[in-house]
């Protein structure tokens, strides 16, 4: 195939995932021009109204309204929470289609996104010391150590981490390797290179998913994971983890276990 053939081959794609996205971006343009936040928050959702209220009630609590991807939820209790809440305490984007944890990132939607945002799972629980500019900070730390994202640490208190939560890794090729990891195991790699300790900043080179991050698009050179972890006030508890923390019923469990496309741990 000719490289000139393939670059049409992808332009065609790209036109029509921009086609596919569009009632999307329409809903998200709306959204920005409602909110005044220097650094937009966006939040995704699906069947997970526990987890997605509480992130809500700590970003109003800090003085933000955030903007959330609904990823055509089938709960009604989250349908019926997101009706009741929008345009009051967040804006909310319908997507239409369970487009996954990054639907902020499909051709389109990235591209209307601000220049600077932050973007994150709801099933976290941030720190009753983080301070109230975290997000000029973790801006700050793009800049400073040129990353696509600064993000949040994850907090590994191993005496009440879920034990039976685990994620299997395999990788072909001429060096074979398979292993199943617990949380606190795979965890830890993220916790081994400082980059910066001080009262203020516990900063880590650590690779960062969709975990609370902010993006600085002028930094992204190619990976959506590069970023630093930054942890002490900023660290965050992954309440999916923690089962004497999680607030989600049984019910909102099964319907979110039932369409979630996303996470790897079982």
């Amino acid at each position: 195939m000719s490289s000139s053939f393939k670059t049409r081959i992808c332009a065609a794609v790209h036109a029509w995932r921009l086609r596919r996205h569009a009632a999307v971006v329409q809903q998200l343009s709306q959204a920005l021009l409602q909110v005044k936040d220097p650094i937009p928050c966006f939040v995704v959702c699906y069947n997970n109204a526990a987890h997605v209220q509480q992130m809500v009630q700590q970003l109003n609590a800090k003085g933000l309204t955030p903007i959330i991807f609904d990823n055509a939820s089938t709960c009604a209790v989250t349908r019926e929470w997101l009706h009741r809440i929008h345009e009051k305490q967040a804006f909310v984007i319908h997507v239409g289609k369970n487009l996954r944890h990054k639907v902020g990132f499909l051709p389109g939607i990235y591209d209307r996104m601000p220049e600077v945002f932050a973007y994150t799972d709801p099933d976290l629980l941030f720190d009753g010391h983080l301070p109230s500019d975290f997000l000029l900070q973790l801006k700050s730390l793009t800049l400073e150590y040129r990353v696509f994202k600064a993000g949040c640490a994850l907090t590994l208190d191993s005496a009440k981490l879920d034990p039976h939560l685990t994620i299997q890794k395999s990788k072909c090729g001429s060096m074979p390797f398979s292993a199943k990891y617990t949380v606190f195991d795979w965890e830890s790699q993220f916790w081994r290179f400082p980059l910066q300790r001080s009262d203020a900043l516990k900063v880590f080179a650590a690779s960062v998913d969709t975990t609370f991050a902010v993006y600085n698009k002028s930094q992204f050179k190619g990976s959506f994971m590069d970023g630093v972890r930054v942890a002490g006030a900023f660290a965050v508890i992954h309440l999916s983890w923690y089962p004497e923390l999680n607030n989600m019923s049984a019910e909102e469990k099964a319907l979110y276990a039932s369409g979630n496309k996303s996470s790897t741990w079982v």
